[in-house]
């Protein structure tokens, strides 16, 4: 079954153009497989750890995008680029 969603996108704006954008992915289903909270302190697992590895060699393949703030949760990403 595929779920319908609103879009959040402003119809006018050129999301082409230079600027910040804040994303979250998540993951299938929301499952916690990017690792776990223990103690307040996040444990990636080995998904949570490719994550994080593709997450900062984005600038490696794509010389004009910069990243900003990324933060890895149990079931989503977010990140600043």
């Amino acid at each position: 079954m595929i779920r319908s969603r609103r879009s959040i996108r402003l119809p006018s704006y050129d999301y082409t153009a230079n600027g910040a954008y804040f994303i979250t992915i998540c993951t299938h289903k929301r499952e916690h497989s990017l690792g776990e909270l223990i103690n307040g302190e996040m444990k990636l697992s080995v998904i949570g750890k490719m994550v994080s590895e593709k997450w900062f060699d984005i600038p490696n393949h794509h010389d004009h995008v910069k990243l900003g703030e990324f933060i890895i949760m149990p079931n989503h990403i977010h990140g600043i680029i």
